[in-house]
C-alpha cells in the first residue's frame, strides 16, 4: 500500500489540478473530501454573478469519487472507471477517473486520491502535440 507521504509525487504538475484528496472518518465507511484540485474547485465555486459554467459534471464526478472511495477501506486496490451521463440540458458528459488508496502505516487504508476528467460528448477532443 503506498504511503500517504508519496502523494505529492503521484499528483505533481498539471495532474494536481484534476485531483481530489480524501480520507476516511471515524467510521471507516465515512468518506471525507479534504482537498480539491483547481479544476474541480473552479468548476464548483460560486461567483458573485452566479456559477462559473455548469457545476453539474464536476458534482457528479465528486459523487462517483466518494462512492468508489467508500469501497477502498474493505478492498484496497486502484479503481478505474469511465462512462457517460446526461446533464440537465440534454448534453452527454464523457468521463474517466481513477481512485487510488493510500495509508500512513502501510497496512490499512486511511486516505485516497482521485484523478478525473470530463468533457462534453458533442465537443470534439482537442489533441495536444508533444513538444
Amino acid at each position: 500500500m503506498p504511503d500517504w507521504q508519496v502523494r505529492p509525487r503521484v499528483s505533481a504538475g498539471d495532474l494536481r489540478d484534476y485531483c481530489v484528496y480524501g480520507c476516511f472518518g471515524v467510521d471507516s465507511s465515512d468518506v471525507t473530501v479534504e482537498e480539491l484540485g483547481d479544476i474541480f474547485l473552479e468548476s464548483l465555486r460560486p461567483s458573485s454573478a452566479g456559477l462559473d459554467g455548469d457545476p453539474y459534471a464536476a458534482a457528479v464526478l465528486m459523487g462517483i469519487f466518494t462512492q468508489l472511495g467508500a469501497s477502498l477501506h474493505t478492498r484496497p486496490r486502484p479503481l478505474f472507471d469511465e462512462g457517460k451521463f446526461p446533464t440537465l440540458d440534454f448534453d452527454v458528459i464523457l468521463y474517466r477517473l481513477v481512485v487510488l488508496p493510500f495509508a500512513h502505516d502501510s497496512r490499512s487504508v486511511d486516505h485516497w486520491l482521485a484523478l478525473g476528467s470530463w468533457r462534453s460528448e458533442t465537443v470534439p477532443l482537442v489533441r495536444r502535440r508533444a513538444v
